[in-house]
């Protein structure tokens, strides 16, 4: 876990894919959190969710497909407590995976259209 910083983002290599985890941190309070993942970027994401100004720290878990990135959100979103968890909804599935934890099926976004 880091400061969630430019300075940090800029540390991020731009080809990196992975999970993320975004912590909004007060002394040594968890105030919330949300679990994230890209399966281009993780450099260009931190960027952009940077810009909204909510939380202070970063983790990053870089993964070497887009099926380690899906099952690592998925493994971040079911193990936070949803007290704490800003998530609307389960993390998108890619096209052919099924979460591993719940074995949610909802159609990804490509099967949508």
């Amino acid at each position: 876990m880091s400061e969630f910083t430019k300075s940090r983002i800029r540390r991020i290599p731009t080809d990196w894919i992975g999970a993320y985890l975004h912590q909004l941190i007060f002394g040594s309070e968890v105030l919330c959190a949300y679990a994230g993942r890209s399966d281009t970027s993780m450099h260009r994401r931190q960027l952009e969710q940077h810009k909204r100004g909510i939380y202070n720290h970063l983790t990053l878990f870089p993964c070497d497909d887009v099926r380690g990135a899906f099952e690592k959100e998925c493994e971040l979103y079911h193990s936070i407590s949803d007290t704490l968890l800003q998530n609307e909804r389960h993390p998108g599935r890619p096209v052919g995976l099924s979460c591993p934890w719940c074995f949610s099926i909802e159609p990804s976004k490509e099967e949508e259209k």
